[in-house]
């Protein structure tokens, strides 16, 4: 499932299980565009939508791992940004961050092009570039946050 703007992807076919034998849906999220809340909002209604039946009791379970689940974000962004809402969506249950790598995914904020370079030339152009860069030169880490939404009749259920 995925909305017309492409923010947010589930995938259908793949379920992961978490705890207990529970099985949830796989949420792939898109390298590309903006993570627009609203968007990302909508396609939660269409996934419920579609996948309703899913489970007995109607509701619909999905899981994700990405570094946009990090607990450090809301600290390093403002709260009305798209990365924070999205996060405030899950339920976090774990954080992994590399001891030898600050943030192995720092190509999808800053793209190929500045992976070899240092840090410190690594460009300010947005906020979201700017605070990273700030954090991850002043010895922060990036991880990978796990985490998992439950959709419900009337929206997330929290």
């Amino acid at each position: 499932w995925e909305t017309a703007s492409g923010s947010s992807q589930f995938k259908g076919a793949p379920t992961v299980t978490i705890k207990d034998g529970e099985h949830f849906l796989v949420i792939h999220i898109p390298s590309r565009g903006r993570l627009d809340h609203d968007d990302v909002l909508a396609s939660y209604k269409g996934a419920y939508e579609y996948f309703k039946g899913f489970r007995e009791d109607g509701l619909v379970p999905a899981f994700t791992d990405s570094w946009l689940l990090d607990t450090s974000l809301p600290w390093l962004l403002p709260s009305d940004s798209n990365i924070v809402k999205f996060a405030k969506d899950f339920r976090i249950y774990r954080v992994e961050k590399d001891d030898f790598d600050r943030f192995p995914d720092v190509w999808r904020v800053y793209y190929a092009d500045c992976i070899d370079n240092d840090l410190e030339d690594y460009p300010e152009d947005t906020t979201l570039k700017r605070e990273i860069k700030k954090y991850l030169m002043n010895g922060g880490r990036i991880g990978n946050g796990f985490g998992y939404v439950v959709m419900g009749p009337d929206g997330l259920i929290k």
